[in-house]
């Protein structure tokens, strides 16, 4: 066990708390970090989520465990609700191992929403954390994948002007505060005020999802969900098919012009990513921040949507009355299967 490490601070990454555990123990060479924390020398740094976390908590302690630091350490509670239930465990030993098959489990990479390269910043929080800690450190909440601004400051997120991948391959940046005083920041982006506005709730809702516990949704119970709100909007037809052709317009009118073009979510007919996220859900795929569209098209954020309740069917949850009137046990509830199909057509008169 090491005699020493950073303990991470809220919401930091562990990658970041890495790179202050090495700055601080003054080594000079990343592969004798690599050896101190993983008994390794050849472990790939992985700014969002980490890897080889099962030897990471064995050489900390006690004081950790894997479970927690990927709940708060890592940027995956964004992508635990929008996985089966399956996928969440292997995600989980994913990570705990050498997180190569993590990307693929996630579902995303055939998704052209964009991935954040390199690592960011809001200069207001850098401000919070000097004030607060004595040094700056680097957020996860400024790391998900298509959130552009600061969920505490709405402020436009700043890129650091070290890049991992020149940096070394086996190493760890640490926010440094000379650094950061030598940039000329960002003050604000081309975004209208009404894209702006937009993007900054959705960074709240994101930040509040990687507070969730990491169980406390599955892409099951997100899809029954997703039932409910489109059966309260009476977008559900008897047969349960989905108006999808009436849930498209709407959603498009949901948006100003171009903004779901901005983060490659636009629609085109209804072979699409929303029709696939609300009709079957072992089509699994759907990025989190195309999740995120969709909670903000039926107006919940996070609290709200957690009390939203899992759609039972068209008749809610049995068992149900019999309704022939001829039955000995008319009225009873006997019926606990219900399957509704179409009625098929008939030439009798």
């Amino acid at each position: 066990m090491l005699p020493f490490f950073t303990d991470p601070y809220p919401n930091e990454l562990i990658y970041s708390a890495i790179s202050r555990y090495h700055f601080y123990n003054g080594n000079v060479n990343f592969v004798d970090t690599l050896e101190e924390l993983f008994d390794s020398r050849t472990v790939i740094p992985n700014i969002e989520f980490g890897s080889q976390l099962s030897k990471l908590v064995q050489n900390l302690g006690p004081g950790y465990s894997i479970e927690k630091i990927i709940s708060d350490n890592t940027i995956y509670p964004f992508f635990a609700p929008f996985l089966t239930k399956e996928r969440q465990q292997k995600a989980i030993e994913d990570m705990s191992e050498n997180g190569r098959g993590l990307r693929g489990r996630l579902g995303t990479l055939p998704s052209k929403v964009d991935k954040k390269k390199g690592i960011f910043f809001c200069a207001k929080c850098v401000i919070d954390d000097i004030e607060r800690y004595g040094e700056p450190y680097i957020h996860r909440e400024h790391h998900l994948p298509a959130i552009y601004y600061c969920p505490h400051h709405g402020e436009v997120l700043n890129k650091y002007p070290i890049d991992y991948k020149s940096f070394s391959r086996g190493g760890y940046i640490r926010l440094d505060k000379r650094i950061i005083d030598s940039m000329v920041l960002e003050n604000d982006n081309d975004d209208s005020e009404e894209f702006k506005e937009i993007q900054i709730q959705l960074s709240k809702m994101a930040y509040k999802l990687l507070h969730l516990p990491i169980h406390s949704l599955s892409l099951e119970t997100v899809f029954k969900r997703y039932r409910r709100l489109l059966r309260e909007n009476n977008w559900i037809m008897k047969n349960s098919a989905v108006k999808q052709e009436e849930v498209l317009k709407a959603f498009n009118s949901k948006f100003p012009n171009g903004f779901l073009e901005k983060f490659n979510s636009n629609l085109k007919g209804i072979n699409n990513w929303l029709q696939n996220a609300i009709t079957n859900y072992k089509r699994q795929g759907i990025h989190p921040f195309r999740h995120l569209l969709l909670w903000y098209f039926f107006d919940q954020d996070i609290d709200s949507f957690l009390a939203v309740k899992e759609d039972e069917g068209p008749f809610g949850k049995g068992p149900w009355p019999c309704l022939n009137v001829a039955a000995s046990h008319y009225k009873e509830l006997v019926i606990t299967d219900v399957t509704i199909s179409k009625r098929e057509k008939s030439d009798v008169l």
